[in-house]
């Protein structure tokens, strides 16, 4: 591997650190009052969470990719209009 390729790698690795510790220590809180108002056990609410923020990323990464190529503004403005 090349320096330049190292570094790179190494700034992603960080940044993907740094967006799961923020998220985590965001939604953590949440996790007892999810619970208690679903009365579910604390790791189903916990799956819960999760699913509900991999849902999120797909959605994001899945409407990014549907905006490239011809019609792809369109496209984008109108799933999105159609979710909210």
């Amino acid at each position: 591997m090349g320096g330049t390729r190292d570094t790179r790698l190494l700034a992603v690795l960080v940044g993907v650190t740094l967006v799961v510790a923020i998220i985590s220590s965001l939604g953590a809180p949440l996790v007892p009052s999810l619970a208690e108002s679903l009365s579910v056990p604390i790791p189903s609410a916990q799956w819960s969470l999760t699913v509900a923020l991999l849902a999120g990323t797909i959605a994001a990464r899945s409407s990014g990719g549907s905006a490239t190529g011809r019609g792809g503004a369109r496209r984008w403005s109108w799933s999105w209009a159609w979710c909210s």
